[in-house]
């Protein structure tokens, strides 16, 4: 059997969102390189040719009898590869040689570089696990911990005044990495030594925040460059967005439904995030950042089918107009099409897996019927703690109803044992592969719980559904059997 090492090189985009393939006409950007302490005969690489959310494209690189591989990447700008333990930045038309040694547990033990970038990027990682060394060690009292930070700050820029010939744009990239490192280390302490504790700021922490006064700016593009800078801006917009919303008076407005407020609050954030970015950003590329960046949130926090109209709206107005980035442009359009074929009417996505028996079970099995559909794995604590109301929701209605609990579990054996021993009741069958499952991209699914309501036409009622748990979900399903509706909690 061929041995693989699987050194999952994955792309951290610039701009966290998207890949750009190599333009035409620009020179090759060629990685190479060895793999020392392991036998292996390929290397894998992989990386985003989009969005993140798209899932990573694989490349295998072949490793010679010795260990050794060179390719050509898809660069056309200062982009950082990662290893499992250490990280490359490369430019349009670099040859750079990048070494991996492993260990005898074939873990990475370290990364040596030669050729072009090589003493940039010697920095760029030990600044990065200095960095990372201070972002960890929040234990420290404030005045202990600001003297600990001031101190790995001047390291970082000791290791680049250090560097000779340095390409300016890489240098650049250091020195606002340090800074905005500073700024991001110090407001995680604040938030989890004293915020989340529900203490007070002391005066020491709050006289140190003037130092970074300055540096939340939205007119220079090269700060994109910064892992940190964009950290650091994605938190200032979401704070402004947390700040500018009443929760209560939504809460208040929807007669106490929580999902409800949930619902508008997310409406109202994903256009108030694209408002302030209009009102305070002047440059184009780091306004376009936070627009894709909402787009992002909106999908990542599962709520893509709440904002469908927004999308729409937006995507054929001021989208357009300040995303210029055909690849994103696309991406975006593609996405709300797949939102589209999940509303309400629609024919619901077929799927056909199997049961604890091997036999394959489909969604068009049960046309005539209403079907509940949970989508959920065994490590996933909140879709654990929905399964005893979704037991008791099945006793009550599972002669009139289809209850179909789909595990997206990677591992047969794993899901087939919890089914068995906690007794678990319905229709279950298994979509292995985890965040890669079929039926997540079937409906567009970025967390689970997941629950799906289809009617007997086999049409979409609901792609997104309410829990359980939810009072809601009973009554509609009184109101689906024709049941007497008993008065509940307010909904």
């Amino acid at each position: 059997m061929q041995k693989i090492l699987h050194l999952s090189i994955s792309i951290l985009l610039i701009n966290m969102m998207f890949f750009r393939c190599q333009q035409s006409g620009n020179p090759e950007t060629i990685l190479s390189g060895s793999v020392k302490g392991v036998e292996a005969d390929s290397l894998k690489i992989t990386y985003y040719k989009t969005y993140t959310w798209e899932g990573p494209e694989n490349l295998w690189i072949p490793l010679d009898s010795v260990g050794q591989f060179t390719t050509t990447l898809p660069v056309n700008s200062l982009k950082e590869f990662r290893t499992r333990q250490s990280r490359v930045v490369l430019k349009t038309g670099w040859k750079t040689t990048m070494n991996i040694y492993m260990n005898a547990e074939g873990e990475m033990d370290s990364t040596t570089f030669d050729g072009d970038g090589a003493e940039e990027n010697e920095v760029y990682n030990n600044n990065l696990t200095l960095s990372f060394n201070a972002y960890n060690d929040m234990n420290k009292e404030p005045g202990e911990f600001i003297a600990f930070l001031d101190s790995i700050s001047q390291l970082m820029k000791t290791n680049v005044d250090r560097l000779k010939d340095a390409d300016q744009e890489f240098v650049a990239m250091l020195r606002n990495n340090i800074a905005y490192h500073k700024m991001y280390c110090w407001e995680s302490y604040a938030e989890q030594k004293f915020d989340y504790a529900g203490k007070e700021r002391p005066n020491t922490l709050k006289a140190y925040s003037s130092r970074f006064d300055k540096l939340m700016v939205f007119d220079n593009a090269e700060l994109l460059n910064s892992l940190f800078y964009k950290s650091m801006l994605e938190d200032h917009f979401k704070e402004m967005v947390r700040d500018s919303i009443n929760f209560d008076a939504l809460l208040e407005a929807n007669k106490g439904d929580q999902e409800k407020a949930k619902e508008d609050y997310n409406k109202i954030s994903f256009n108030l995030m694209l408002d302030l970015a209009d009102s305070i950003i002047p440059n184009p590329e780091i306004k376009s950042y936070i627009y894709c960046n909402a787009f992002y949130n909106a999908f990542l926090r599962n709520i893509g089918l709440q904002l469908i109209e927004s999308f729409k709206q937006n995507y054929t107005g001021r989208i357009r107009e300040v995303v210029t980035d055909t690849l994103i442009i696309n991406y975006i359009a593609s996405q709300i099409n797949h939102l589209e074929k999940l509303s309400p009417g629609m024919p619901a996505p077929a799927f056909s897996y199997p049961d604890t028996t091997g036999k394959q079970v489909s969604l068009s099995d049960f046309k005539g019927k209403y079907v509940y559909i949970d989508v959920w794995a065994t490590w996933c604590r909140p879709c654990i703690r929905e399964i005893p109301k979704l037991k008791e929701l099945e006793k009550d209605f599972g002669d009139e109803i289809a209850f179909i609990s789909v595990s997206v579990d990677n591992e047969k054996e794993t899901w087939h044992k919890y089914v068995r021993e906690k007794e678990l009741t319905g229709i279950q069958i298994l979509s292995q592969g985890g965040s890669k499952a079929e039926i997540m991209d079937l409906y567009m699914i970025q967390g689970i719980p997941r629950f799906i309501m289809v009617d007997p036409d086999g049409n979409l009622v609901d792609a997104d559904a309410s829990k359980p748990s939810y009072d809601k979900t009973k009554k509609l399903f009184e109101e689906w059997t024709g049941r007497e509706v008993v008065d509940t909690e307010p909904i």
